[in-house]
């Protein structure tokens, strides 16, 4: 709880740095867990005085096994264990959005919560420890597949649409995004750089960069990752490769269709043929050709 006496639950990283906060109590629940207004399976209570400040909650239902729990990943989770599957199930975590938890993917790498796992490794980076990786824990982050070269040789990635990460080092002098590429290349501790209306450069490890999706809030926008420039052209190699395939793929599928159509104008063309091989004319005598007009009408199709 908040030692300060704001009535609010606050998740912290090393015991310093917020990460999560739930909101001011009502006397019925927390504002950012709207939830907790429909609950029937708990009662909960706060308590806050010049001697205690304290959140408590009861199961009503003293039948069932339920807990919270804060895991490794900094989240935490209600879990309820359920006798079919005998087992704890998660019910829901905190806080919604994995992506805001501190820290969550480490080291240059990037949160989406648009996927699963939400933790990816930056272009040109791969896990520290793809053991954890594999288990879940993406606090390790990710290390350069290319040992970073300072100088000319080494590029930047773009990433759009991110929310920038915290404490840049503001570069108010500079004017323009060249400037601001050319000032992060010619310092070697500099791993980062963004311009929007003045350029920030980062320095050190870069953590909690989050991908928005088509968000244009204030905090997100395009950020220049510094990179060997080996991995850009790599990128370029695969990009135009992946070029190559949709072309050759699109004009499979034009071929494909003309031989269809081909095939089929032919077909009509030998269906024709024959139709047309198999007219005929017979000759009749005059009695026999008044015979067939009193059976056939004008327009050729017979009558009764």
């Amino acid at each position: 709880m908040d030692p300060n006496g704001t009535g609010q639950l606050y998740l912290l990283r090393d015991r310093r740095h917020r990460y999560w906060a739930s909101g001011v109590w009502t006397g019925e629940m927390f504002t950012a867990i709207p939830e907790m207004k429909l609950n029937h399976l708990f009662d909960f209570s706060h308590v806050s005085n010049v001697n205690v400040n304290e959140f408590s909650y009861r199961v009503l239902n003293t039948s069932e096994t339920d807990n919270l729990m804060l895991d490794f990943t900094g989240e935490m989770k209600r879990q309820k264990w359920d006798d079919e599957a005998k087992e704890m199930l998660q019910f829901c975590s905190l806080p919604w959005d994995p992506c805001d938890v501190d820290c969550r993917c480490g080291p240059f790498g990037s949160c989406n919560n648009f996927t699963s796992p939400p933790c990816h490794c930056l272009q040109g980076f791969n896990p520290r420890s793809p053991n954890e990786w594999a288990l879940g824990d993406y606090t390790g982050g990710c290390v350069p597949r290319t040992p970073l070269r300072c100088g000319e040789r080494d590029g930047f990635l773009e990433l759009p649409n991110t929310q920038l990460p915290a404490s840049p080092v503001r570069m108010s002098t500079i004017g323009g995004r060249e400037e601001c590429r050319i000032a992060c290349l010619r310092n070697c501790s500099c791993t980062a750089y963004a311009f929007h209306s003045n350029c920030s450069i980062w320095q050190g490890d870069l953590v909690n960069l989050k991908y928005l999706g088509s968000s244009n809030g204030a905090e997100s926008g395009a950020i220049y990752v510094r990179v060997d420039a080996s991995e850009l052209a790599d990128n370029d190699h695969k990009n135009r490769k992946k070029t190559a395939t949709i072309v050759v793929g699109a004009l499979s599928g034009v071929a494909a269709i003309a031989v269809v159509v081909l095939l089929l104008a032919l077909r009509y063309r030998k269906g024709a043929t024959i139709a047309q091989s198999m007219i005929f004319s017979v000759s009749l005598s005059p009695i026999e050709e008044k015979k067939v007009d009193k059976w056939v009408s004008p327009n050729g199709r017979f009558k009764l």
